[in-house]
């Protein structure tokens, strides 16, 4: 852990945040249309990951540069964790860019990836994670890069060859990172969570591939959560 910086001298209040997505979230329902407002909010509270972290950082100069970049994969074979409002973003983004046509067959392949998956508890998935790539991964470039999770948003890099052989070893290494990228996407992400909470909806953070093949495989998935049924399996996913 590296340069843990006070966010209060940029005056960005956890609670500040999270009650306003969580506000925001809550609204949804009683807009016209409860799904695209749902969609926007979390498409706003992306963008308010991304502007608190520029601004802390401007008020912050970092101490060394994040190495990220294009085509840099090593940290897309971890399991990630997401809240619902995330997940229904992602499918709104893959049925708007796959053929409706070939949706059944690539809920079938998430499914099947995520059979496998299943098979394996935990601690051996996370030592195996090598062999498990994110299903979004392609050619070392996220398929869902605009949509991509808080969670994602928030892995950064100081050291490239550090994430390399973090992948290739069978434990976690120790990391350096910028601390307030996390704390960010985690109160966001809690806003969120309440907001879903205060709507009376499944709330619990999911994972990624079995949210995904759950939604995929029922078209009125959104709807239907938004009514407060039950979309998601029981714990994460």
């Amino acid at each position: 852990m590296l340069h843990k910086l006070s966010r209060e001298s940029v005056m960005l209040s956890p609670a500040l945040l999270i009650a306003g997505v969580a506000r925001r979230l809550a609204e949804a329902r009683g807009a016209p249309d409860p799904a695209a407002a749902l969609l926007a909010v979390t498409r706003e509270a992306h963008l308010l990951w991304e502007w608190a972290v520029r601004h802390f950082e401007a008020a912050h100069p970092l101490p060394e540069p994040v190495v990220c970049r294009s085509g840099c994969s090593y940290c897309c074979y971890n399991q990630v964790e997401l809240t619902p409002p995330e997940a229904f973003l992602i499918a709104d983004f893959l049925t708007q860019r796959v053929a409706p046509e070939r949706l059944p067959g690539l809920a079938a392949a998430l499914e099947e990836e995520a059979k496998g998956r299943r098979r394996l508890s935990p601690s051996e998935l996370a030592r195996r994670r090598r062999e498990f790539p994110c299903p979004f991964l392609s050619g070392d470039h996220c398929a869902i890069y605009p949509v991509r999770p808080l969670m994602c948003r928030a892995m950064h890099s100081l050291d490239p060859e550090h994430c390399r052989r973090s992948l290739e070893a069978e434990a976690l290494l120790p990391d350096r990172y910028y601390e307030h990228r996390h704390d960010f996407a985690r109160t966001v992400s809690q806003g969120l969570t309440e907001g879903a909470q205060t709507l009376g909806v499944q709330a619990g953070p999911l994972e990624l591939l079995a949210a995904m093949t759950q939604i995929l495989a029922d078209p009125q998935a959104l709807p239907r959560w938004l009514q407060g049924r039950e979309v998601f399996g029981a714990g994460k996913g």
